[in-house]
């Protein structure tokens, strides 16, 4: 028998083999490194289990059940060291690749495939599906592979720490759930922020996003200040924009005052949390 701590994967995606680890400080299965390159049949490779296309992305083991501030690891498949045998570009879309480490800078915006374990409906005892977007992984369970953009707050060393923009199937703050004060508009340079119909007004000031061509936000974006992300520097991501200078300050002193404190937010409503337009 082999470690119990580690456990081998197929990706379809990248016709390889590699390991997921048992991290006991997060509770979570997360990427530890890729196999040789070569496919054995499945059952012959000591803990195999055969997945189809799916990414060699961390998901958490606790859904639903956590109100920290601190929410999942997005963990990149990238090997930095060896990058001629490594895949750049996700598939799906040449914009989003593996960037310089200069790149995650204070306030920088930007898109991530993004994996989270499904929640389950308590009265119905099944997975609720919020978005479609839902993928069979370990032990026959569904996960969420979602586009998520993120903002970063603060940089370390490998990772950053960022907070997610949302805007609840276009609801805003309206939401049954959402906690408005944990919240702040988020629009576009030479845009107006302003409230959807029927949303209450917000205790933070609106912050103001440069986008690049082509990129918007929708009218009911709303950073949500009430979590954050540790993001490592080899995933792929797509450039968003990053916050104006001017509204840096507010940007930041919003995550201060947010970060010392647990969020009010119910852990499922953060999950539900989905819209590809931003």
């Amino acid at each position: 028998m082999g470690d119990p701590n580690y456990h081998n994967y197929w990706s379809d995606a990248e016709k390889r083999w590699y390991r997921m680890r048992y991290d006991y400080s997060t509770a979570q299965w997360v990427f530890h490194d890729w196999l040789p390159a070569q496919r054995h049949d499945s059952g012959t490779h000591p803990q195999i289990q055969h997945l189809q296309s799916v990414s060699p992305v961390a998901t958490s083991s606790n859904a639903g059940s956590s109100y920290s501030r601190v929410g999942n690891w997005v963990e990149g498949s990238y090997n930095l060291q060896n990058s001629s045998t490594s895949m750049h570009f996700e598939a799906l879309d040449s914009t989003y690749y593996v960037r310089d480490e200069a790149f995650f800078q204070e306030g920088k915006v930007f898109a991530v495939l993004f994996t989270e374990a499904a929640g389950m409906n308590s009265a119905i005892n099944a997975v609720t599906d919020y978005n479609t977007a839902l993928s069979r992984v370990r032990y026959n369970e569904l996960a969420y592979t979602q586009v998520r953009r993120f903002i970063i707050v603060r940089r370390r060393r490998g990772f950053c720490y960022a907070v997610p923009i949302f805007s609840y199937s276009n609801q805003g703050t309206k939401k049954r759930g959402v906690v408005p004060d944990e919240h702040a508009i988020a629009y576009s340079f030479g845009k107006q922020p302003r409230l959807l119909e029927g949303e209450q007004r917000l205790s933070k000031e609106s912050i103001c996003i440069v986008t690049k061509d082509g990129e918007h936000l929708s009218r009911a974006s709303r950073i949500f200040f009430g979590i954050q992300h540790p993001i490592q520097y080899n995933v792929k991501v797509k450039d968003i924009g990053y916050v104006h200078p001017d509204w840096m300050p507010t940007f930041l002193g919003y995550w201060n005052q947010e970060h010392g404190n647990d969020t009010q937010q119910p852990a499922d409503v953060t999950e539900a949390a989905y819209n590809p337009n931003g």
